[in-house]
């Protein structure tokens, strides 16, 4: 989904589709998977839904890279690649830890 989204965002030129389809897919997966699975679901179930979180992740995941290098100044590249950098860590930093201690 990554090169998917690079090749077809290189050749419309447009970006908003791929934001809104990925996270609506990568947020049902993960209601689907919080909600509906146990110590006794199906196998299948939980490919499924980290499936869906796969591909909506994998739409968007890089995608931040080259909008905003197309949406800056050149000389503000290096920032915004910072800044994303810093974002997409320190959201995995913190969701972890809130996650386990709100966990069922």
């Amino acid at each position: 989904m990554v090169m998917m989204g690079g090749f077809v965002v290189s050749l419309t030129g447009s970006w908003w589709p791929w934001f809104f389809i990925g996270g609506v897919l990568a947020t049902i997966g993960e209601a689907l998977l919080y909600d509906d699975i146990s110590p006794a679901s199906d196998t299948s179930s939980i490919y499924g839904y980290s499936s869906l979180i796969g591909i909506g992740a994998g739409a968007i995941g890089q995608l931040f890279y080259s909008v905003a290098q197309f949406k800056v100044k050149p000389n503000e590249i290096p920032a915004s690649i910072g800044f994303i950098c810093m974002g997409q860590y320190l959201g995995l930093t913190v969701s972890l830890p809130v996650g386990q201690k709100f966990s069922k």
